[in-house]
């Protein structure tokens, strides 16, 4: 085959792909309605990019004291980031609703832009980490490194529940590491580096307020890859560095005292806490460590998204950290177990809430994932690593698939149940790998992926405009599909009330993502060459 035609398979492989992943359930949406996460960072970015001001009483007419109110001022739950990096696309999505006659209100273009944010960041995470890792002289193949991000769970923000945190606190981590490695790297612009760290260091809190991790990131690339660095560059000896620590808390005190009226880095006085939340100090020393250990096992085992099963790259993280901890030399030791305890941070955070929060996977431990691949890319450089590629491969595989399949059945939809922690939950799955499994044998599963995602509108749009509807149902119907579930009602009265010319201009922007990031794939080959 040649190259020609090999490229245009992969592309439209590609191509297809991010077309099946990309769901409709948030996008085919008037607006956002609170009172939700998914509202409250769309607040932000609306506020930001719309009314060019932190008001939020219009946000929330109506709905004054459901999210944040003290004192008179009314804010979302949700911290600021992501409506920061989000909010150029919702005014891109307003300004071609000002040219542009709407005459569908589902899927305006507000929401259309907004949610190709997410998508944007996810694509743009993948091409920081694999410059960093390029930098760092890691060789890992690109479509690889496509494959883990999908399998990591955060991908289920980017295509489907792109309105939540995740996707740009992976991001913010990716952006730091970036910046982190061409600051040890380089030998000029070593004063713009050493601004940049600290700048977005808090930018990345702003996302996310307990992700303490991120202040770590740049001693974590200088502990794991010093061996590597041609030249001798101390972040700690810059003024620069300690001159935007000043300027970028004071930014970040500021923007709070605009948006809550207070001055705070404290989330609880934000964000609230949950009764759930128990201090560890309350219990002795045996129940602390008993809590940890079965807490650990079910982060890692259980079947509601046990991060084996489902998050196979954080797992491999953890794993290399061990293995590193345990065979380095005495000198090492020390560090090796204090990255250990950075990894850990957001793990604590699950074991305190004992909960996986109430949507896909154990969300908050997603910030991990660029860490992770680092972390990987570290054992990588001096080992071989044949069966953790294999894991990997096979086990990012499987945990894609299974964003596919989330919410298509019963068992694979989240419920009033008890959790995996013994807690009782209002959205959870505790026998969601088996229920996963199952699913392949659905058949009205496979009707759900394609009536819910962008390729099923795709198809259905072009195929209403050569026969009816009604037509197309009874020819399904034929085939033994389950055409009568209220869902696919829904879908078929969505095709008839989006316009075509949605359909195109989302469809051309994805492909422009997905042909851009595929022509660094070939660059890299042909660099290789």
């Amino acid at each position: 085959m040649s190259s020609k035609r090999r490229t245009l398979l992969v592309s439209f492989f590609y191509i297809i792909l991010i077309f099946l992943f990309t769901k409709i359930d948030y996008r085919f949406i008037e607006e956002f309605t609170c009172c939700q996460d998914d509202h409250d960072y769309y607040s932000h970015a609306e506020t930001i990019a719309l009314d060019f001001d932190f008001d939020y009483s219009n946000q929330y007419k109506g709905y004054e004291n459901k999210r944040y109110y003290k004192d008179g001022v009314i804010a979302p739950k949700g911290f600021v980031g992501s409506g920061l990096f989000a909010s150029p696309f919702l005014l891109i999505g307003q300004l071609v609703e000002n040219y542009i006659d709407n005459s569908s209100l589902v899927f305006n273009y507000r929401i259309l832009f907004y949610s190709l944010s997410a998508i944007f960041y996810f694509f743009l995470s993948i091409y920081l980490v694999n410059s960093s890792l390029k930098l760092l002289k890691v060789n890992i193949n690109l479509h690889f490194l496509f494959l883990v991000f999908m399998g990591s769970g955060v991908s289920y923000y980017a295509f489907e529940r792109y309105s939540m945190t995740h996707v740009y606190e992976v991001f913010t981590t990716s952006l730091l590491i970036y910046i982190s490695v061409k600051f040890y790297t380089e030998k000029i612009n070593l004063n713009l580096y050493s601004f940049l760290i600290p700048l977005f260091t808090v930018l990345a809190l702003s996302v996310r307020w307990v992700n303490y991790q991120i202040f770590f990131i740049p001693f974590l690339i200088k502990f794991l890859f010093k061996h590597r660095f041609e030249y001798n560059n101390y972040l700690l000896r810059n003024k620069y560095f300690y001159f935007s620590y000043i300027f970028s808390v004071g930014l970040f005190l500021t923007l709070n005292k605009f948006i809550y009226g207070i001055i705070t880095f404290n989330p609880v006085q934000v964000y609230g806490s949950s009764g759930r939340l128990t201090t560890l100090l309350d219990f002795g020393i045996v129940s602390v460590l008993k809590l940890v250990l079965t807490s650990m096992f079910q982060i890692l085992f259980s079947q509601e998204f046990g991060i084996f099963w489902f998050s196979p790259i954080i797992y491999v993280g953890l794993i290399v950290l061990l293995y590193l901890l345990f065979t380095s030399g005495t000198k090492k030791t020390l560090g090796y177990l204090f990255l250990l305890v950075i990894y850990g941070i957001p793990f604590s955070i699950v074991i305190l809430w004992q909960s996986t929060a109430s949507s896909y996977g154990y969300r908050y431990l997603f910030s991990l994932i660029p860490i992770a691949i680092i972390i990987y890319g570290k054992f990588k450089s001096f080992k071989k690593t044949k069966t953790l590629d294999n894991y990997l491969l096979i086990f990012s595989i499987f945990a894609g698939l299974s964003i596919l399949f989330f919410e298509t059945s019963v068992g694979t939809s989240l419920s009033q149940n008890i959790n995996s922690f013994n807690v009782e939950e209002r959205f959870s799955q505790p026998k969601y790998l088996q229920n996963y499994i199952s699913s392949f044998m659905n058949l009205n599963s496979y009707l759900k992926i394609f009536t819910t995602s962008f390729l099923g509108v795709v198809c259905f749009k072009l195929l209403s405009s050569i026969f009816q509807l009604e037509a197309i149902t009874n020819f399904l119907s034929r085939l033994s599909l389950p055409v009568e579930n209220p869902d696919f009602a829904s879908f078929l009265e969505n095709i008839e009330t989006i316009t075509l010319l949605q359909i195109i201009i989302f469809s051309i922007i994805l492909i422009i993502f997905v042909l851009h990031f595929l022509s660094k794939i070939i660059k890299n080959k042909d660099l290789k060459n």
